[in-house]
């Protein structure tokens, strides 16, 4: 398990403390809201936060470039996967955009080739 920064703790345990401050009933006045969760403090196991994700109870999970690179030949294990664990793939996060002139080409058929990937 990797160590975390004293300024890290204290700004989630500030997150939290926020959060005690939120209705409990603010969900059900809104019958339609679903709530998801990011995958990128799995550190890649995408798997395992789909498992833990959908223990809680989130409906959604944002997946990273990452699971491009592991899953781009293997679309229907990943969505296969999500259904599994009846999460939805609200939000897919494709990384940094180059603003160098010289990757420009590069950099747009990165990012195409993520959006064909979520798309299916």
């Amino acid at each position: 398990m990797s160590e975390i920064s004293r300024r890290r703790f204290l700004a989630q345990a500030g997150v939290l403390s926020c959060a005690a401050f939120i209705p409990s009933d603010i969900f059900a006045k809104t019958p339609d809201l679903k709530l998801g969760y990011s995958a990128i403090t799995w550190g890649g196991n995408d798997l395992q936060a789909m498992k833990d994700i959908s223990s809680l109870g989130f409906k959604g999970i944002q997946l990273r470039g990452n699971a491009y690179d592991t899953y781009k030949t293997r679309v229907s294990e990943i969505k296969d996967q999500i259904a599994a664990h009846k999460l939805a793939l609200p939000m897919f996060s494709s990384g940094n955009v180059e603003v160098e002139t010289a990757k420009e080409a590069s950099t747009i058929d990165y990012h195409v080739a993520h959006a064909s990937f979520v798309k299916h």
